[in-house]
């Protein structure tokens, strides 16, 4: 993922991820259906913006939330669950939105992804059947996202779109998901986000899933808020000896800015 501003050494770099991580807001709550996901609860740490604006005065702020069920989970052996994961960003008043150019979603290394079987699809052409049609038996997860499109003479209220998300197999080695939605303003068009899945075995977070977002509207568009649920038929989980599950959110936009945030949730260890 590509984030805009001055190019820091890997040192640097590596160092503000560390700060983040330290800084990052934690919070411990219940769960939550999918039709709560624009009441997201964790708020956000600002990272770096624009050279041109200091980080206090980011033009938005974040809204992470991540859940899972079942919460009762093996101590040793995977249980199959559903994680459910949103980010919302509200503009400071009297500012625009800055479209969101990219996500980060790392998932606790107790979580385990298992696509194996699961059929591949591809987002086709506007000649081709539609996606969720041809795709269906690929579809590993449902959402929902609400998008904001303003151009200088007119404000087009925000528009409300499904999201699926589809197992799109492997590119250049690397395991690939995609998240498809619909919008029909200003005109219709097909927004797919694809997302590289990728694995660590260093610290908390094991699993990373790493969105591109294409530009909405000809750059005109911007991301109010993405919420999904995978199905619990792709991943499974065990529940760690301090009894939560991490997820940590790295979100960057056109303007440069950087805001991340890090929610846990409790789970209970079963037999």
């Amino acid at each position: 993922m590509e984030f805009r501003g001055p190019a820091p050494g890997r040192a640097e770099l590596t160092f503000r991820w560390a700060l983040l991580l330290a800084a990052a807001f934690v919070l411990v709550a219940g769960g939550s259906p999918l039709a709560e996901s624009l009441a997201s609860e964790a708020a956000a740490v600002c990272l770096e913006t624009a050279p041109a604006r200091s980080c206090g005065g980011a033009p938005m702020e974040a809204k992470f939330d991540a859940r899972f069920s079942p919460k009762e989970l093996a101590k040793s052996e995977q249980t199959p669950l559903s994680p459910w994961v949103s980010m919302r960003f509200i503009p400071s008043e009297g500012a625009r939105l800055p479209a969101l150019k990219g996500f980060e979603i790392e998932e606790d290394r107790h979580l385990r992804l298992n696509l194996n079987g699961v059929p591949i699809c591809s987002p086709g052409n506007v000649d081709e059947m539609p996606t969720k049609q041809r795709c269906k038996d690929a579809v590993i997860g449902e959402g929902k996202m609400v998008t904001n499109v303003v151009f200088p003479e007119v404000t087009i209220p925000p528009i409300h779109s499904e999201l699926t998300v589809y197992n799109g197999g492997r590119k250049n080695g690397v395991r690939t998901l995609f998240l498809d939605a619909f919008i029909t303003v200003p005109t219709p068009a097909e927004i797919v986000t694809w997302v590289k899945v990728r694995h660590s075995d260093l610290g908390r977070h094991g699993l990373k899933l790493v969105g591109s977002v294409p530009k909405i509207a000809g750059g005109s568009g911007s991301i109010e808020s993405l919420a999904w649920r995978f199905h619990k038929s792709v991943f499974s989980a065990t529940c760690p000896a301090d009894r939560q599950l991490d997820t940590h959110f790295n979100t960057t936009f056109a303007d440069g800015t950087l805001l991340a945030g890090t929610v846990a949730r409790p789970c209970m260890p079963g037999s």
